[in-house]
């Protein structure tokens, strides 16, 4: 199992101030083996229903949630959309797709640029929330996020820059996550 050091002194987000943004995308398990970090990979919008459950529960709990993805639009997603669109406090923001082939550290700094401004559009602003990676084009995010959460898809650099990593979303992963998002949310009245 690798070990990933981290040393960042973020502040825990409350109940009535709590802000999660989640990229969706996930590759398909069946290309989860190659060795290069290419950013056009065939991905998917795709929930399973235990993860929308535990989507579903957050949002209930007050949470406003911003679910990110670059997946153009075609029929999977609007189903997905459709799911989504019976949560309260989500919003789905569709992001173009990363022109460069390989990742890149400009290729990351330019989709964060475009996550800042879809969320100024809610007015939000990234340093309020709490950011989960599933992709290596997230780790400028999870630096510029109030709690940084990581999947293991989302590469080394990524899980180097989170708070906390999380299993492969195959495996878990984002269940675990959302779940771990959950118990650290601080009730607003602890602060009163």
């Amino acid at each position: 199992m690798t070990n990933y050091s981290c040393s960042h002194n973020r502040s825990k987000p409350t109940n009535s101030d709590s802000i999660l943004c989640v990229n969706l995308d996930r590759i398909p398990a069946s290309t989860h083996n190659t060795s290069c970090l290419m950013l056009n990979q065939p991905r998917e919008l795709a929930l399973s229903p235990s993860e929308l459950l535990a989507l579903s529960h957050i949002s209930d709990k007050g949470i406003r949630i911003f679910v990110i993805t670059t997946c153009q639009p075609c029929a999977q997603v609007t189903n997905v959309r459709t799911l989504l669109n019976k949560i309260s406090k989500l919003t789905l923001i569709q992001l173009p797709e990363p022109a460069a082939r390989l990742f890149s550290r400009q290729a990351s700094l330019k989709h964060t640029q475009r996550v800042l401004n879809a969320l100024s559009d809610y007015k939000v602003h990234l340093s309020q929330a709490t950011f989960l990676a599933s992709s290596p084009i997230d780790r400028e995010n999870l630096l510029t996020a109030r709690l940084a959460f990581a999947l293991k898809d989302a590469g080394y650099e990524c899980c180097c820059a989170a708070d906390r990593v999380f299993e492969h979303r195959h495996q878990g992963g984002l269940i675990q996550a959302l779940s771990f998002f959950e118990q650290v949310i601080e009730p607003a009245s602890s602060y009163l």
